[in-house]
């Protein structure tokens, strides 16, 4: 009878500990996290910095951001490699990841990599789930399409850089899409003390590399010091598609090696296919001897630039293109053809300076037919609403046009306008949750002489509509320029976030320790039945 007992007991608690690794398996991840179980219809909801971390333990799931968040630490580890890319989605609700000061990005598992930095590090399609039914590979499950949606960055400090491709959001993608994303703020992204800034390559504002990519709704506004590819935006593309996005950020460079840099307001380069289309850059560009300097793309080569303009100053180069400058040797049997599309440049202000050798002017297809000379346009043509639409562009010069450029007549140059006027009616009103104050921001343009700064949100119609730029202060009182304006209060900040997650994180401690205290009873239970 003793034994049958003990057996008894020994078969109870080998379920409990079948049912409790159960339990832990299942529920590890979801404990790391505020909420949701990581599918596409429940994302993971991550409202601290801890849960932001934990991303890079489950790449291939959905997450929401929840709250803002800040990044105290000085260094960052890229969620996804070259090697364990983020194969995932993540969605971010017009919500901030704030990097309080300066941040270097450093690869968790190899500190000397060169490769793919970024809040993200690699961004990429995962693969088909497949399996051998009656002799033939079948798809199962097809891999989902990855994305980041409606995120801002923003930086409070300098972004010192180990290798590239670096993009602020993202060191490369393939086969995603990034929309609605922009980083803001008037530092520098620049080498890291103790880099090698030969193995710098590719760097962008917002992205490192773009291979097979949909880049739509972005922004960026910091300065870049270095690399040898260096974009306002996006540092390099291939075979995607830009649209409805802008750079206002300068490009420096003090290079005079051999072959030079490409530098680009926009792209330092793209190739195979690119379609580019109603963007614009605004920063300065100031290249050195070998550089090929592009006031929109540094080298633009088979693509397609359509409904764009640049407007900042560009100077110091060997090699200027108001627009792009398509290569440094032309080779007339293999050209390599960049079609320019109702694109101009503000010819006032491309200038050589004195490290100025002597200006190339290549072939490249335009539509209409000029040469290059002939897409810069005065910079009292760049704010005439004329110059625009009578080259076909989406344009108007009324603030309810529901177009998707608008431009304040002989004030400003193009700038993005909202496309449905009810959500634009709606953003005016809207108001912020808790939050300790309330800030402002400006849903038009503002109104001065200068080439836009600051960021104006754009959003597709139908798509959730981001809290303007000036809510990303939260300053107890803050002022709009211009006629719309947008309030809320610096909500939902990190500072009341990590009690949950320090919840969550004590849950993912307890299951497991629960699992080995099981494991020792049905040892020991086991033991005593065989006395």
């Amino acid at each position: 009878m003793y034994l049958k007992t003990e057996k008894t007991k020994t078969i109870l608690i080998s379920c409990i500990v079948a049912l409790a690794i159960g339990f832990c398996l299942c529920g590890t991840a979801s404990a790391a996290f505020a909420g949701g179980d990581g599918s596409p219809e429940d994302p993971f909801q991550i409202e601290n910095v801890n849960q932001l971390k934990e991303v890079s333990e489950n790449l291939d799931a959905g997450f929401r951001l929840t709250k803002d968040i800040q990044i105290t630490d000085s260094e960052w580890h890229p969620i996804g490699t070259s090697w364990e890319p983020f194969t995932g989605t993540f969605d971010g609700q017009g919500h901030s990841i704030t990097f309080t000061k300066a941040t270097t990005f450093i690869d968790a598992e190899d500190p000397g990599s060169t490769e793919n930095y970024g809040l993200f590090g690699t961004i990429r399609k995962g693969d088909d789930v497949t399996e051998i039914i009656d002799g033939e590979e079948v798809v199962t499950k097809e891999a989902i399409d990855p994305f980041v949606r409606d995120l801002k960055i923003i930086m409070n400090g300098d972004f010192l850089v180990m290798g590239g491709p670096f993009g602020s959001l993202v060191g490369k993608t393939e086969y995603a899409l990034i929309e609605n994303c922009s980083v803001k703020g008037n530092y520098v992204i620049r080498a890291a003390e103790n880099a090698d800034e030969d193995f710098i390559r590719k760097v962008g504002g917002l992205v490192g590399e773009a291979r097979y990519s949909e880049i739509k709704y972005c922004s960026a506004t910091p300065d870049i010091k270095v690399g040898s590819e260096r974009g306002g935006l996006i540092s390099y593309a291939w075979d995607s598609t830009v649209s409805v996005s802008f750079a206002t950020g300068d490009i420096y460079s003090d290079s005079y090696d051999t072959y030079g840099s490409l530098l680009g307001g926009l792209i330092g380069s793209v190739n195979s296919s690119c379609i580019i289309e109603n963007c614009y850059s605004s920063g300065n560009i100031s290249g050195a001897g070998e550089d090929i300097v592009g006031g929109l793309i540094g080298k633009p080569d088979t693509s397609t630039i359509r409904n764009c303009y640049s407007s900042g100053f560009i100077s110091k180069s060997k090699f200027v293109g108001g627009l792009g400058f398509p290569d440094r040797y032309v080779n007339k049997s293999f050209p390599q053809l960049c079609t320019f599309e109702n694109s101009y440049y503000d010819i006032e202000n491309l200038f050589f300076g004195e490290d100025l050798y002597e200006y190339y002017h290549t072939d490249v297809l335009v539509i209409p037919e000029l040469e290059d000379e002939e897409l810069g346009r005065t910079t009292e043509e760049m704010k005439s609403f004329m110059t625009f639409a009578d080259s076909g562009w989406d344009i108007s010069d009324n603030p309810e046009g529901n177009t998707i450029w608008y431009i304040n007549e002989g004030v400003t140059y193009p700038l993005f306008e909202y496309k449905d006027k009810e959500d634009r009616d709606d953003d005016k009103n809207s108001t912020g949750g808790n939050g300790g104050g309330s800030g402002t921001g400006s849903a038009t343009v503002v109104e001065n002489n200068e080439p836009q700064k600051d960021i104006t949100e754009m959003k597709p119609p139908g798509t959730y509509v981001p809290a303007a730029a000036g809510n990303e202060a939260g300053s107890a009182a803050g002022s709009a320029t211009g006629g719309a304006t947008v309030q809320g209060g610096a909500q939902n900040t990190e500072a009341d976030g990590p009690k949950d997650g320090n919840a969550g994180n004590a849950w993912a401690i307890f299951i497991p320790l629960f699992v080995v205290i099981c494991i020792c009873v049905l040892y020991f239970g086991y033991k005593h039945s065989k006395r």
